[in-house]
């Protein structure tokens, strides 16, 4: 792996990103008189090439709020932000250009700053990887006991990618070894990850076949056996085949949930032509619908 960025360079590019006229992006934390969170300002800009999702706009934003305001000018993927629902504040994973390739960072913010861990290079944002593969988009989910779940897909030989998955339990300081859960040998990629209780965790993503059609498929962790511990990314998990969607690179997969917590029902999203398709499960038959095609929301 390339050494991570210094703190000589973080500072540089840091003053670099601040003092520029056209700062368009940023990613920080909102607090109100007293302290507390209010939540995330997310602003992305696409119009440029490649998009920007950190230099700050706010010239007169607290420094310590900002997540990774240097991030554009290494090229910095885009954030997957998240509230923590157990400590009520955000944390984010998302791909950090190293010098030589991307790897997965993960930061959560303490209260007072997003926290830093100490390297041979200086303070620097925690890894779930340490590779010479191209790891790109993460999406990180936070249960409601405070379990980390991040999944991401990796760039592979051959257009052969990958979607790789890990965890930190809640109460652990371990991360599970990355591992793949995609089916070997088909190109899987641009993920996004939920757990829904009582159903699960669910992973949606895009496979695209050697006749370069994509379609949206979910991948399902298998339930753990009370008699047998689980084995921490070994076991393989269950596929599901949603729908052929054409030719497009992107389709925007996104599961949300509808219905009260602890009985909600997890929902499939993604964009085929002018058209928002969803599949939404049903817990009777154990199974995914046919999508519901509805008109494609203009921010989709």
């Amino acid at each position: 792996m390339t050494p991570h960025r210094s703190p000589f360079a973080l500072a540089a590019a840091a003053c670099m990103t601040l003092c520029a006229a056209a700062a368009v992006a940023e990613v920080s934390v909102l607090k109100d008189q007293a302290g507390r969170c209010m939540g995330t300002l997310e602003i992305y800009d696409r119009s440029t090439a490649p998009p920007r999702f950190w230099t700050p706009v706010r010239g007169n934003a607290d420094q310590m709020l900002l997540l990774n305001p240097a991030g554009d000018s290494f090229r910095d993927g885009r954030p997957s932000v998240v509230m923590n629902p157990v400590t009520g504040w955000p944390e984010a994973v998302w791909s950090y250009w190293d010098g030589g390739d991307y790897e997965i960072a993960w930061s959560r913010f303490d209260g007072t700053s997003w926290k830093l861990v100490v390297t041979p290079a200086g303070p620097d944002f925690e890894f779930l990887t340490d590779n010479q593969s191209q790891d790109l988009d993460p999406r990180l989910w936070i249960d409601h006991l405070g379990t980390r779940h991040v999944a991401w897909w990796r760039l592979g030989p051959q257009g052969i990618n990958e979607i790789i998955f890990t965890r930190l339990p809640a109460g652990e300081t371990q991360w599970w070894l990355p591992s793949r859960i995609s089916q070997e040998g088909v190109s899987t990629s641009r993920p996004d990850i939920r757990t829904v209780r009582p159903w699960g965790t669910f992973i949606a993503a895009q496979e695209r076949n050697a006749a370069s059609e994509t379609s949206v498929v979910v991948l399902e962790e298998p339930p753990v056996d009370p008699r047998r511990p689980p084995q921490r990314g070994s076991d393989p998990w269950g596929r599901f085949f949603l729908r052929t969607a054409g030719d497009e690179l992107s389709l925007g997969v996104q599961i949300g949930e509808v219905g009260a917590p602890g009985g909600a029902i997890p929902v499939i999203s993604w964009r085929d032509g002018g058209s928002l398709l969803s599949s939404y499960f049903d817990p009777e038959a154990s199974t995914w619908a046919a999508p519901v095609i509805s008109p494609l929301p203009p921010a989709w």
